[in-house]
């Protein structure tokens, strides 16, 4: 059985085990701040309702309009990221004054 000993870390480590070094830390640190992985591109309604800043009412009749299109996987509806930065950018107006 490996002995155990304490680091300048403060952690105890395996004998056989080097401690963590800087950059394994720091790719860590990096990994928690988003726990969730890359960005996702199909939202829920909800979701999407939060990234447009509307209700999700709101969000609805907008779908219902056809101002967004929709991704149908089964009966759940989801929108793409990219089709509401679109809209956000189709949408966007400067006052001349």
């Amino acid at each position: 059985m490996a002995a155990n000993r304490q680091d300048d870390d403060g952690l105890t480590h395996p004998e056989d085990e080097p401690p963590p070094s800087v950059n394994s830390i720091e790719k860590r640190k990096a990994q928690n701040k988003n726990p969730r992985g890359p960005h996702k591109r199909l939202y829920t309604i909800p979701e999407a309702a939060h990234y447009l800043g509307r209700t999700v009412n709101a969000l609805r009749e907008m779908i219902w309009a056809g101002k967004l299109p929709i991704v149908r996987d089964g009966k759940r509806i989801l929108l793409d990221q990219s089709d509401m930065d679109s809209y956000i950018e189709r949408h966007k107006t400067v006052y001349d004054f």
